[in-house]
Formats: structure tokens, sequence, C-alpha cells
């Protein structure tokens, strides 16, 4: 999934991309600083992903959002909680308070996957021939790599779960 980072914060930014780089369902596109220069290379480069801070200084990841004419799936990224519910407004995929750790990334990046395969299952986006369409070897691999970390997930929560309400002897 090709992704895109807008942070006004070079150090959370850094962070991000060495995420990405360590995610393999996901393709860093491109960082910025600015998002007016996002803004302009999202006109000519669409992405599947956007990981957005909420706060920046010239302009909010929510005026961003507003001035897109298609909006990719989104993963707010930001040190305050304050925008959490408003971001039920724009369909967020997630909301990750800095500092994030690396295993909540994979999380909200695992849901985003599963979006965007159910979005291009069922059309939504772009044509049969855009770029969110996969040949179906690639979507295959995809789809089996999310549901191998889910299944991962889902085990390990099952497994402390039963352990945790096992009668002592």
């Amino acid at each position: 999934m090709k992704c895109l980072l807008i942070d006004d914060e070079p150090k959370a930014l850094e962070i991000l991309r060495k995420y990405v780089e360590r995610v393999p369902f996901l393709e860093l596109a491109e960082a910025f600083r600015d998002p007016v220069q996002a803004l302009a290379y999202l006109a000519a480069n669409p992405v599947e992903l956007i990981f957005l801070d909420v706060n920046m200084p010239d302009m909010s990841g929510i005026q961003f959002l507003n001035a897109l004419h298609t909006r990719p799936l989104v993963i707010f990224t930001t040190a305050y909680s304050d925008y959490a519910v408003r971001s039920y407004d724009y369909d967020a995929v997630d909301y990750l308070l800095k500092p994030i750790e690396f295993e909540r990334f994979v999380r909200a990046a695992t849901k985003a996957l599963e979006q965007h395969l159910q979005r291009e299952k069922r059309g939504v986006g772009r044509n049969a021939d855009g770029p969110w369409r996969k040949t179906d070897r690639i979507t295959t691999w995809w789809s089996r790599a999310a549901r191998t970390i889910i299944s991962f997930r889902s085990t390990r929560f099952f497994t402390l779960r039963r352990r945790a309400t096992m009668p002592s002897s």
C-alpha cells in the first residue's frame, strides 16, 4: 500500500519513516513537513493511505482533509487527544497518540490494509484499471499477510485470556 507521511515535526517523520520501512505491505511514496506541498503532490500522485498529523502551523490535518477531492484512508498521528472524537467525522482508520509504539503502528496499518482490500474488492475509490487494483496474486499475498498478523495477535490474546481465566488447582 502506497502511503504518505505528513507531520511538521522532523523527529516524528523520521520515526514514522522507520516504522513504514519495517512493515512489508507499506510502501513510502513521500514524506512532507508542509501540508500545502503534500496537497500539490497528491494532485499528481495518488496514494492509498496517509499518516497525518492533526496540529500543524499553516494548515491543520482537518483542513488538509477538507481540501482533498478524493480521500484516501487516513491514520491521524498526533500528541493531542482532543481531536480523537472529531476524527470519526472523517472516517479515520485509526488515531495514534505520540509517542507511537511500533506495535500500535502495526495494528493501525493492518486495519488500513483490511479496509483497503475491502475497498478494492468493492471497486471503491478507483476504476478497475487504477492504482488501487493489484493482480490477484499480489492481492492474495497482502490479504494472507494481514490475516497472519491478525491470527498471530488473536491467538496470543486468546492464550493470555485463557490462562487468566483458568481456575487454580
